[in-house]
């Protein structure tokens, strides 16, 4: 047993709400105690001026009780107040096993990988290790390509930028989740990420194969959140610029990859007026690599057009470590 481990974890285990309780108990019983050792020291010195013969009675009247085993009324009230005393031992003792096993608990659970736990250092290309612990209540991407011009040859750097916005309710569900990690695909160069609701996040790039056609460029985002509450969905804003990504001239498509359990996500696509998509095609992969799809045929119910120059696509209780595309031509 590593009693070093145990003894650091006893200031925390002393703020549990079981050590609270333990904590109101006892104070209750020490005043009681403590309450009825002075009656019994007041009533002992009151009896050195009653004559023998009468203490018994004296005692009676006050205390109620019946000798026995031959004690005369002074010893039994300091018998009386010895069984107090080791009462009031018996519960400090109480309060320390209360806190020493609430300690051993809490360095047991500490000592348990602490998943979603980031110290600046990220884990390997396996980013699901830091995925759980979290809940995505509700999202919303907005797609921007108002912004989108041709690569026509030159350097895509320059050329199709695109605005993407991913507003959600998170909800975290464990305490060790610290870090909240967003996984972002480009075929373009190094994207820029900002956020309205929290520090300007972290990120690192990884390269991962699958086969999806064109080569990704794919970022961990990641999100400080350990100062928000659990089981109280907050909101959580990430943007992310995009340059020299979706340049095919003749075809393009967006993933949509589910990583965290997830109620809701809708995916709002926002044309250029003079450059829309056409021959819209839906699907969706039982996995993040991309491979074996399993098209929408008719497109999905949850499909809105009515605004020009805009695809809307709601996708309610998607499959975790699924994905959800949308492609079309332009």
């Amino acid at each position: 047993m590593n009693w070093s481990r145990i003894f650091n974890a006893i200031p925390s285990a002393a703020s549990s709400p079981l050590a609270l309780v333990a904590y109101c108990i006892s104070v209750g019983a020490f005043v009681a105690i403590a309450w009825s050792v002075t009656r019994q020291r007041n009533i002992l010195k009151k009896l050195k001026n009653i004559p023998e013969s009468r203490r018994e009675q004296a005692l009676r009247i006050a205390m109620g009780p019946t000798l026995k085993g031959g004690m005369t009324a002074s010893e039994w009230i300091r018998a009386r107040i010895h069984l107090y005393l080791f009462l009031a031992f018996m519960i400090a003792c109480f309060i320390v096993i209360v806190i020493f096993l609430d300690a051993t608990f809490r360095m047991q659970a500490g000592s348990q990988p602490a998943v979603g736990k980031w110290n600046g250092r990220l884990p390997d290309d396996n980013i699901v290790q830091i995925y759980p612990g979290v809940e995505v209540v509700s999202a919303k991407h907005t797609v921007d390509f108002s912004q989108w011009t041709p690569a026509n040859g030159a350097n895509k750097e320059n050329c199709c930028q695109v605005t993407w916005d991913t507003d959600m309710m998170v909800r975290r569900v464990r305490k060790d989740a610290l870090v909240f990690a967003k996984r972002v695909a480009t075929s373009g160069g190094e994207p820029i990420f900002t956020s309205r609701t929290h520090p300007s996040p972290t990120y690192r790039k990884v390269t991962i194969n699958v086969n999806r056609g064109p080569v990704y460029n794919k970022y961990d985002v990641l999100f400080d959140i350990s100062n928000e509450k659990l089981d109280i969905p907050f909101p959580l804003h990430m943007r992310t610029v995009r340059n020299g990504s979706f340049s095919d001239p003749s075809h393009e498509d967006l993933y949509l990859d589910i990583f965290q359990p997830t109620l809701e996500t809708t995916l709002i696509i926002k044309f250029n007026p003079t450059k829309t998509g056409k021959n819209f095609h839906f699907a969706q992969y039982a996995n993040v690599d991309g491979v074996s799809a399993h098209p929408f045929e008719p497109a999905p119910r949850d499909i809105d057009r009515t605004v020009p120059n805009t695809l809307r696509w709601t996708v309610r209780h998607p499959a975790l470590g699924n994905s959800y595309i949308v492609e079309w031509d332009w």
